[in-house]
């Protein structure tokens, strides 16, 4: 571990115990922005990890990638969704998802007619060849 000191470092290391323990319990990185983890504002804790990514030292950046931190929300979101399309796809062999159809905790059919309705905006490497 770096030698960091400070009440600083001992909240980052609070936090850094706190999002593991959340990890083994929920399979994920991604506490919603509010949660609580004990008394541990892990939500907030998070997006601050988010934010200071280039302040961060490599070895704390290490350890978070270690245990599958997830660096951008967003594109978390996009790659879960566009999982769920893939096997929708092979499932049905095709693309049309209802508008309402929903496969666990994702609104699939709305995040499909998202794509199509900003697809001018979608970066290349997710727009359909």
């Amino acid at each position: 571990m770096a030698p960091t000191r400070g009440r600083g470092a001992l909240r980052w290391e609070r936090g850094f115990e706190a999002l593991r323990r959340f990890r083994a319990r929920e399979g994920h990185c991604c506490p919603e922005r509010h949660h609580l983890e004990g008394d541990f504002k892990l939500g907030d804790w998070v997006s601050v990890q988010r934010y200071r990514k280039d302040l961060l030292s490599v070895e704390r950046k290490r350890r978070l990638d270690a245990i599958g931190f997830v660096w951008s929300w967003q594109d978390y979101l996009w790659e879960r969704n566009f999982a769920a399309l893939v096997n929708f796809q092979r499932r049905d062999g095709h693309c049309c998802v209802p508008t309402h159809y929903v496969v666990g905790d994702l609104k699939l059919g709305w995040w499909v007619a998202t794509q199509r309705r900003n697809k001018k905006q979608m970066s290349k490497e997710r727009r359909p060849g």
